[in-house]
């Protein structure tokens, strides 16, 4: 969970400007992240993996925020999980958070 927020706060200072999990649920400045009995609890959602984050903003900042020395990618494979950046043209996040209050 730990390397996982770490990855948001890296995307968010890297210029995200739209993150999403799995096709499910959106990732915003007051999103929670708790570890679930089979995957990662997302704002209460159950998130399982494979994690597929899908983000909106200048693909090589990104994915260079992501790739530095001791940065998330190197402590996701030091957990042996396998991260794959892909860079495209568009990106679509169709999930909405529902107002609050």
């Amino acid at each position: 969970v730990d390397t996982m927020l770490d990855t948001m706060q890296e995307l968010r200072a890297a210029g995200a400007e739209a993150m999403e999990f799995n096709d499910q649920v959106r990732v915003v400045a007051q999103t929670s992240f708790a570890a679930g009995i089979d995957g990662i609890l997302i704002s209460g959602a159950e998130v399982t993996s494979p994690y597929v984050i899908d983000v909106i903003g200048d693909p090589a900042t990104l994915a260079s925020a992501l790739s530095f020395p001791s940065g998330p990618t190197s402590q996701f494979e030091g957990d042996d999980a396998t991260v794959e950046v892909e860079q495209l043209d568009d990106v679509r996040i169709d999930s909405v958070r529902p107002p609050t209050g």
